[in-house]
């Protein structure tokens, strides 16, 4: 089973977005996460690798990873997520 067919149990704390978008979100976190454990500096390696794949569907997107952080953001209809996996923290948005 490659990473995209797994589900990543990431928790939705907040979002406006479609499920449809919603499980796209989080195919693309799965393949994120296998990316970020190549590398010791995994919140930066995911957030980028988010971002990234996101701007495929248009210019625009933010990602930050964290296990700490705090933040107000002005998006889009429709363009906003905030995920919890394990200790991180994950707010996608496009603004």
């Amino acid at each position: 089973m490659s990473a995209a067919d797994q589900k990543v149990e990431a928790k939705v704390k907040a979002s406006d977005m479609t499920a449809e978008d919603i499980e796209r979100v989080k195919e693309i976190l799965a393949l994120g996460l296998k990316e970020s454990l190549k590398e010791h500096k995994q919140e930066r390696v995911l957030s980028r690798y988010l971002k990234t794949e996101m701007d495929k569907n248009g210019c625009g997107w933010n990602c930050i990873v964290g296990k700490n952080f705090g933040a107000h953001v002005i998006h889009q209809t429709k363009q906003y997520i905030l995920l919890e996996f394990r200790e991180l923290s994950i707010l996608l948005w496009k603004a």
